[in-house]
């Protein structure tokens, strides 16, 4: 039986359609837990898609708001078409309470709404939004929000930036069945930007394929550094190595990840980092950096970002047996914020 309530889901963007796997998908597996255990869930999405037609995704109600990522409908008109949009969806259903996604204009749009009609309000931050230069997190502080953050990575920050009573709740997935010989030897996915640290990669392959120059790496993702990356594998002789596969849907890049044996990961920052926990998942083990769900994981080999080291990290892990599958469902995510929209 569903819990009877209306929860409004705040967020900057959500995906267009149901086939728009690679937006958001740590969102996208919550709201699909949340939907079958919860009578009524309401997205706003302020910036994208870039439309203002509402649509139904897998039986929930998304409302775009159309901000398209503009400075000045941020500024001057978005939060008066999310509070018509608001108005409009609380007469026909009043609302319980508002649940935003990441500490920035998600948050305080709806902590005026939360004031305006009397309703309770929790937020959970997602990535950079935890650093003390997001300029929302001073107006945020002092108001009755209950915070929440993927990681314990992720509260450090926060308690720098004097954000103090805050809540650690991690992400999770549905689970994924990826039953395939493990052929490609390391991968890593992400969007191919300097935060990600793609070039650290084809460092460590580099220092691998002097070695061993029949081994097997994949880069999955697309980026403004591609070309970049793209002429450093060329310039190092490693393009039969060394292949891109672009951006490509999320159940494929699982699938990719299933079928090899290490994910590096050497990102600089994470709130949390979906991929570590995907790939444990499906049995592939984890080289990364102490950052997001990988601090303080005993199923993660931290990266030292020192080549000669974590070639040798890297080469012990692909001399080991495939891990069992270790698995953070979505469900235990769910249950904890249902926990919360009970109380509502």
């Amino acid at each position: 039986m569903k819990l009877n309530k209306h929860i409004a889901l705040v967020v900057p963007g959500f995906p267009k359609d149901e086939s728009d796997s690679t937006c958001l998908p740590a969102v996208q597996h919550f709201v699909r837990g949340m939907s079958k255990k919860i009578e009524r869930i309401t997205v706003f999405a302020l910036h994208y898609p870039y439309s203002d037609e509402s649509y139904t995704w897998n039986g929930v109600t998304v409302l775009p708001m159309k901000g398209n990522n503009s400075f000045w409908k941020r500024k001057f008109t978005l939060y008066k078409t999310l509070k018509t949009a608001f108005s409009h969806v609380y007469g026909e259903h009043p609302v319980d309470g508002i649940h935003s996604f990441w500490l920035n204009e998600a948050t305080a749009f709806g902590a005026k709404l939360a004031e305006e009609y009397g309703l309770p309000i929790l937020a959970t931050a997602h990535g950079k939004d935890v650093l003390k230069e997001n300029k929302f997190l001073k107006e945020l502080k002092g108001k009755d929000i209950r915070f929440f953050c993927l990681s314990e990575f992720q509260l450090s920050y926060l308690k720098k930036a004097g954000l103090e009573d805050v809540e650690v709740t991690p992400w999770g997935i549905e689970p994924s069945i990826v039953d395939e010989e493990k052929e490609i030897d390391l991968i890593t996915a992400g969007n191919l930007i300097p935060l990600k640290n793609m070039d650290y990669f084809v460092r460590l392959c580099k220092a691998l394929h002097a070695e061993n120059a029949n081994f097997k790496a994949l880069i999955v993702g697309d980026g403004p550094l591609r070309k970049q990356l793209e002429n450093s594998v060329e310039q190092a002789l490693m393009s039969s190595a060394v292949k891109f596969a672009g951006m490509i849907d999320h159940e494929r890049t699982i699938r990719l990840i299933g079928r090899s044996k290490v994910l590096v990961h050497a990102s600089n920052f994470e709130g949390f980092g979906m991929t570590m926990i995907e790939a444990l998942s499906v049995g592939t083990k984890v080289l990364a950096t102490p950052v997001g769900v990988a601090l303080n994981n005993r199923n993660v080999t931290h990266l030292t970002l020192n080549i000669a080291k974590d070639l040798a990290l890297l080469k012990e892990l692909l001399a080991q047996k495939p891990s069992a599958p270790v698995m953070y469902s979505i469900d235990t995510t769910v249950d904890r914020y249902l926990e919360i929209y009970e109380g509502f």
